[in-house]
């Protein structure tokens, strides 16, 4: 069954109220939904086929040819007559315009130097294309300052740095840390050698990648932190130990085992860079030339491998370079500008790379599609380019709407004091925000002006302060969160110490309250709540199907939810993650099986960019919320091939349609109900985990918690019969076979974790599941009730799931008490869906019909392509 974009009228009531401003809603004609969304290399030319350009000034982007040289032409017609525009030499496979173009249609081609012009792509620009024009990189170098030091402090702020930074305490545990590298071993290159082999060369070489950034990282750390210590107190003594750390670091082969892993690679290469900024007027020649010879091999090993086949550029998922590498070869070049040639080369590409892509992928809601454990591995980057850009140029970098939005998103997915959302890896690492989230959200307040940030960064230090004892989560050994105050972060403290804590705070006397449900479309994530601004009582709902798939560090996890009560997990994705690619990291943690989810065939959903989602609906009502994910396409491969899968799964699994409707009944209740069809009979399987306990009772067809504050109750219906199992097993063993251990060097170990599964006990083509959740403080759960007509009674509301397969899907829901009459599917149109409430005496009415993320829009226009 293919799916066909289809815009219905919007029903209107008494009041009516527009419950997706996110989502453009537009006709385009049926068009069929694209394969894929987000391939893993750039398939296709964007901007095109009319779309939106993001700036006035736009960027345009091509698949690479493996050509170092292309041309581009671009004009209001379509034979590149009336305001022309030629660029030649072009280096890469992107190019930022530097200019504003006048409102209207553009085209534009590309060709590599001497080849021909390629198809010709359509963009408009019109006043909702953001009024942005980036200064050219000549301009960006020309401001950057000819002195040194430029980076870490710059010269004419040293003397009021080193002063005012005596009251601060961050300065005094910088400086308490340098006394004690004085005195430590300095690391040879030969303790990267790595001390034990793995299983197979798989695990012998990431055993060998850690003891790569092992060295790297204590190398560069140790040698920032004495290089700190010298700006703030110009002691000698921290100079004369940073020399022996240089010059060790020059003996080093740039080439050899420090080079295996990239973070370690370039943590040396960026506090090489940094320290002979601030000691450039103190080093002897002879060092300078050592110290540079070994940074440009280390850079333009980067810039060789990004530039090369490998091509960063067109790449979508190459998330350690975007997390810090990227930053890391930024500051490098800016140390170098005008010392090395090197230098321009490096930061001209990261300049108009950065311009061009970031952040990476979805710029407009504010949601980070790695999840929250590792939109923290972002942060910085995504503060300190645009903030040193504009520092340098006096242009404002934060246009993009992401940065509007980001704090919007973290306080729902990861609220102070409570869990997060646990989607992708890491993203249950800690059982609340920790001190780097305060940290983090300080300092985007700060550059940003958000209000939301401000509030954000009090609010977790608020928590954190009150804890006595530190709070440590049994279902991740990922470490414990303890009592901290905001100058125990050292991660930021320096952009407080050299700048932050002048800069002038957001007011939050005004900030407007944000409601209990809320939807990030471009990711694909939607967060329902019983009561947000009471943690300690609040029902929360995560849920995600995203157009992303399952690129870098997300996971194949669409149409699947998470429920966390009084800000702890209640059931939630299961698993570890041991370390990236090992065997139960990817048959467990990242497949499907561990997430509240769907299996086919006792199969998940593929490890391709063919493989993803998305949240065509969503209502926030004021005692109801309802979304729809719809995951019918992460089933499908179209991208890799079988033999590069290795796991012998088909390219189609043959799921025509995976449509979950997901709905909060305020306090207490979640209802869950699932519209599957598959070409063939499949069998079915309904998962639920949950950490420390679940008891079945499979003749009441229910599920329940083990815990003693808080307790959950599945009870799930099916359209035929269904085989009930309960294991605290993983069906592949978490090991650390690499030794890895938490942040207080103790040896991970992997507790097992529970899991519910429900398979049909025959064969299906079509299948619906009506799950019907309650959550409880005291462990007693209002019954329900099973009346002649079908229809569940619980605690007031009417559930009326139809599980009958020969007739249309449909969820309608009744509270007379409250006013209240929802259905997920109006008559015969099946995609449009309606609330009616009555709100403070008055009748409020919202009806909602399907609609498309922008990127799938876009991506469906190149669908014969």
């Amino acid at each position: 069954m293919n799916l066909k974009f289809t815009i219905f009228s919007f029903l209107f009531g008494l009041i009516f109220i527009n419950c997706q401003p996110q989502i453009k809603e537009i006709n385009i004609g049926g068009v069929e939904l694209a394969k894929m969304v987000y391939p893993k290399y750039r398939k296709w030319m964007s901007p095109d086929n009319g779309d939106l350009a993001r700036f006035k000034s736009p960027s345009l982007q091509w698949p690479s040819r493996n050509s170092k040289n292309y041309q581009l032409r671009l004009s209001t017609d379509k034979d590149f007559t009336e305001d022309l525009i030629s660029i030649e030499d072009i280096p890469f496979s992107f190019i930022n315009i530097h200019k504003p173009l006048k409102n209207g249609l553009w085209y534009w081609q590309y060709r590599s130097t001497n080849g021909n012009w390629s198809e010709t792509a359509s963009f408009k620009v019109d006043n909702n294309s953001i009024d942005f024009v980036p200064p050219s990189f000549g301009t960006l170098v020309n401001s950057i300052p000819k002195s040194h030091p430029r980076v870490m402090v710059k010269k004419e702020k040293w003397d009021e740095v080193s002063l005012k930074s005596t009251s601060y305490k961050e300065s005094k545990k910088i400086i308490e840390q340098a006394d004690k590298i004085i005195s430590r071993r300095i690391p040879s290159e030969r303790d990267a050698q790595i001390q034990f082999e793995g299983r197979d060369a798989f695990e012998t070489e990431k055993i060998k990648k850690n003891f790569s950034q092992k060295v790297g990282s204590e190398f560069g750390k140790s040698l920032n932190i004495l290089t700190k210590a010298y700006v703030l107190t110009k002691n000698d003594k921290y100079y004369t130990s940073a020399i022996k750390w240089m010059r060790e670091a020059i003996t080093w082969d740039p080439r050899g085992l420090t080079r295996i892993n990239d973070f370690g690679d370039a943590m040396i290469m960026q506090s090489l860079a940094i320290s002979i900024d601030v000691f450039w007027d103190r080093l002897s020649e002879k060092d300078k030339l050592d110290i540079l010879n070994q940074i440009i091999a280390r850079g333009e090993g980067f810039y060789d491998h990004w530039t090369g086949n490998y091509s960063l550029a067109n790449r979508n998922s190459s998330m350690h370079v975007w997390q810090h590498i990227l930053h890391n070869l930024f500051l490098t070049s800016v140390a170098l500008i005008d010392e090395v040639p090197e230098a321009s080369k490096w930061l001209e590409y990261i300049y108009e790379l950065w311009l061009a892509q970031h952040p990476k992928m979805a710029e407009n809601d504010g949601a980070w599609f790695n999840g929250t454990g590792y939109m923290r591995m972002n942060v910085m980057t995504l503060l300190d380019i645009p903030y040193k850009l504009g520092e340098f140029t006096g242009v404002n970098f934060f246009v993009v709407p992401w940065y509007q939005n980001f704090m919007r998103w973290l306080t729902y997915s990861y609220p102070p004091g409570a869990t997060s959302d646990g989607f992708c890896n890491d993203g249950k690492k800690w059982p609340i925000p920790n001190l780097e989230y305060a940290a983090f959200s300080d300092a985007f307040a700060r550059i940003t002006g958000d209000q939301m940030a401000l509030k954000y960064s009090r609010s977790v230090l608020a928590v954190l302060k009150e804890i006595d004892e530190p709070i440590i989560d049994l279902g991740y050994t990922g470490g414990a969160i303890e009592k901290a105050d905001l100058s125990d972060d050292l991660e930021y403290a320096w952009f407080r110490i050299t700048d932050g804590y002048e800069m002038p705070l957001p007011t939050i006397d005004n900030e407007k309250e944000l409601p209990d449900a809320e939807i990030f479309p471009d990711v694909g994530v939607a967060y329902m709540n019983s009561n947000r601004k009471d943690i300690k009582n609040n029902l929360r709902i995560s849920i995600k199907s995203s157009p992303m798939g399952p690129l870098a560090h997300t996971h194949a996890e669409h149409n699947t939810f998470n429920i966390a009560f009084k800000g702890k997990r209640l059931f939630y994705n299961s698993g570890y993650r041991p370390w990236m690619g090992a065997p139960h990291t990817q048959a467990w943690y990242k497949h499907t099986q561990g997430h509240n989810g769907i299996l086919v065939d006792q199969k998940g959903q593929l490890y391709d960019a063919g493989a993803y989602g998305f949240l065509p609906r969503f209502i926030g009502g004021e005692s109801l919320s309802y979304a729809v994910g719809d995951a019918s396409h992460a089933y499908q491969a179209h991208e890799l091939s079988l033999k590069a899968r290795k796991d012998n799964t088909p390219n189609d699994m043959e799921v025509d349609v995976f449509k979950r409707h997901y709905i909060l009944l305020k306090p207490n209740i979640f209802v869950v109900y699932d519209e599957l069809e598959s070409k063939s009979p499949v069998d079915w399987s309904w998962l639920i985990h949950n950490y420390d306990g679940l008891k079945l009772n499979s003749e009441n067809k229910t599920v329940e918690t083990t815990y003693k504050d808080r307790g959950g109750k599945v009870t799930l219906f099916g359209s035929t019969d269904l085989d009930y199992a309960v294991t605290d097993k993983f069906l592949v063993e978490p090991k650390n076979f690499i030794g890895k251990k938490d942040s207080y060097g103790n040896l991970l170990t992997y507790k097992n974790h529970w899991h519910f599964k429900a398979t049909t006990k025959d064969k299906q083509q079509k299948m619906r599941f009506l799950a019907i959740i309650r959550v409880s403080d005291n462990l007693n759960y209002h019954p329900i009730f099973l009346n002649s007509e079908d229809k569940f009674e619980i605690n007031g509301w009417t559930i009326e799931a139809n599980l009958d397969i020969s007739t249309p899907a449909y969820v309608n829901i009744i509270n007379d008490d409250l006013g209240l009459n929802f259905q997920s599917n109006i008559s015969d149109e099946d995609d449009v869906s309606k609330l009616i409430e009555i709100v403070n005496g008055e009748k409020i009415i919202k009806t909602v019909s399907d609609s498309y993320p922008a990127s799938i829009i876009s991506a469906s226009k190149r669908i014969n392509e």
